[in-house]
């Protein structure tokens, strides 16, 4: 068999920010999910990979206990920039695994 599965968790995960403890927590729990499940199965031919986005331009900061300021939001990827990570990982043979990408604004 063969499979692909993607999760989404944020660079939070590996470096910590202004984004508030319990969202870093759980998208470090993502990270830790994806590689446990990808050691798991293996052998089954499924592959995990875990992308982790820095800073991404959605309704989402909104929500952040700091406010983002203007400046630091246009700086940050968009949501077309993750999905265009994933069809890279997609776009990959059964033999290719990526366990992780880390997705980063290339302006800071």
């Amino acid at each position: 068999g063969q499979g692909l599965i993607i999760h989404i968790a944020s660079v939070a995960a590996r470096r910590p920010d202004r984004s508030g403890a319990a969202y870093q927590a759980t998208k470090a729990g993502v990270m830790a999910l994806s590689h446990a499940v990808m050691e798991e199965e293996r052998e089954n031919g499924l592959r995990l990979t875990v992308i982790l986005p820095g800073m991404t331009d959605t309704p989402l900061l909104d929500k952040r206990p700091a406010p983002v300021p203007p400046e630091a939001r246009r700086k940050a990827l968009q949501p077309e920039d993750v999905a265009a990570a994933c069809l890279f990982v997609m776009a990959l043979p059964p033999r290719a695994h990526v366990a992780e990408i880390m997705l980063q604004p290339s302006r800071s």
